[in-house]
């Protein structure tokens, strides 16, 4: 991993969101001192307005992230210095950029929402042997039984979304098409996914 350099100060926006006033590029690890104590690294695979959150208090900062140029290493000179040795945090976080969609889940008094994030995310039941990068309570869902690959389209007009049977006991249905183990589909938003007993739709984050 190459030296992380500091994005500075974010500025609060409201409603637990924070943006960084330095750009960022792609390829280079971005390191901040979240105030809850957690360390985040953060590596932007793409660019444009990327999200990321701490896994600690659930804050979203945002970013401006611009492509590296292709002839040199992606480098961004730090406003300030990161000095490892200072930081206030038993525990580095390694963020991926959150893909601004969610999978939308349950009933009204319980309704859920589970981020996607750039690259794969694993889906299955609640599992601590095995656990998945989404994982939900039920019992009919198996093991790491869908991928959900996320990407930039090469236009820059929006997401790219593929669905990936990995594995399944029961049937697994894509707006009431079944879909095969080993299968591939494409996703759009409002799309609604069956896995076991649970119905999600996925919608813009």
């Amino acid at each position: 991993m190459n030296e992380p350099l500091s994005l500075g100060v974010p500025v609060d926006v409201g409603k637990n969101r924070f943006v960084f006033k330095q750009r960022a590029v792609t390829g280079q690890t971005y390191q901040h001192f979240c105030p809850c104590g957690e360390t985040i690294l953060v590596t932007f695979p793409t660019s444009g307005n990327i999200q990321f959150k701490c896994k600690n208090c659930q804050r979203i900062y945002a970013a401006a992230v611009m492509a590296a140029p292709s002839s040199s290493p992606p480098s961004s000179p730090p406003p300030s210095s990161v000095d490892n040795d200072t930081a206030n945090t038993t525990e580095i976080g390694v963020i991926r950029a959150m893909a601004g969609a969610v999978l939308v889940y349950g009933n009204i008094l319980h309704r859920q929402k589970k981020d996607l994030y750039y690259g794969h995310n694993v889906i299955g039941r609640l599992d601590k042997e095995k656990p998945s990068d989404i994982q939900i309570d039920d019992p009919f869902i198996s093991r790491c039984s869908v991928d959900i690959s996320v990407r930039r389209a090469p236009d820059g007009s929006g997401n790219v979304f593929r669905l990936q049977v990995l594995q399944t006991r029961n049937p697994i249905y894509v707006n009431n098409k079944q879909i095969q183990v080993n299968e591939q589909v494409y996703l759009n938003y409002n799309d609604k996914l069956k896995l076991g007993n649970t119905l999600m739709t996925l919608k813009k984050g």
